[in-house]
């Protein structure tokens, strides 16, 4: 029965460094605050990100950092208005400074939103 509770604390300690190990910035991570997104391709805006969350949809404005493509996926802070450093965590976790424009919205809303940036 020890060696049972002994394992599972074992198990627990070793999922927390893989947390830990795995998220480029902990003090956001344990802020809550952080969130990972997948990037969709705007065509004929190249200026816009829109990143697809668990929660919505984000629009940023690059500002600095390499150029994310399609299906790239970002962490970070995504849900604060206002400048932010997103991590592209398929490219090695490449630092992206960005402006977020809008937050947490619907298929419908972002889709308006894009209309207003790209005309």
């Amino acid at each position: 029965m020890e060696w049972m509770r002994q394992s599972a604390r074992l198990l627990l300690s070793l999922g927390l460094l893989w947390i830990c190990a795995t998220v480029p910035d902990r003090a956001m991570a344990a802020s809550g605050a952080y969130l990972f997104g997948e990037v969709i391709t705007i065509r004929g805006c190249p200026n816009i990100i829109v990143v697809a969350e668990r929660d919505g949809y984000s629009i940023l404005r690059p500002v600095s950092g390499p150029a994310v493509v399609e299906q790239d996926i970002l962490a970070g802070n995504l849900e604060t208005i206002g400048e932010v450093t997103v991590s592209d965590v398929t490219r090695g976790n490449a630092q992206i400074s960005a402006i977020v424009e809008d937050m947490l919205l619907t298929s419908s809303a972002y889709r308006t939103r894009i209309a207003r940036f790209c005309k």
